[in-house]
């Protein structure tokens, strides 16, 4: 086995675990956020996008998810999605008093702007 297919390996084992997980809780939120980034860390960008595309469908106050959502699109250089999932991450962390969200958003979506030259 190759060193980087050992270095994979135990991500793989995450990944499976956190599948698992949602195949018994659909409703779990946290497993649904942790398997995108552990996606996300591997590569798997639509992957990610998918799953946090779906956490996002049943809960839309997830509101840590938005950013890395904007991020993904953004690596995949889907601009214009990227501001608009930035723009309804600002206003689920605004419905639920998540200043510090909407914050970041904000500043993603300057800096995105700005790289855009918009």
């Amino acid at each position: 086995m190759s060193a980087g297919k050992r270095q994979n390996f135990p991500q793989m084992e995450r990944i499976d675990k956190l599948k698992a997980f949602i195949k018994q809780d659909p409703a779990d939120y946290f497993s649904r956020h942790a398997l995108a980034l552990e996606l996300l860390k591997i590569g798997d960008i639509l992957g990610a996008i998918e799953v946090m595309q779906a956490l996002l469908a049943i809960n839309p106050n997830h509101t840590g998810t938005y950013l890395h959502l904007g991020k993904a699109f953004e690596t995949i250089n889907k601009m214009e999605d990227a501001l608009s999932i930035y723009k309804q991450g600002i206003e689920a962390a605004r419905s639920v008093h998540a200043s510090h969200d909407a914050n970041e958003l904000k500043a993603a979506i300057n800096q995105l702007e700005e790289e855009m030259d918009l």
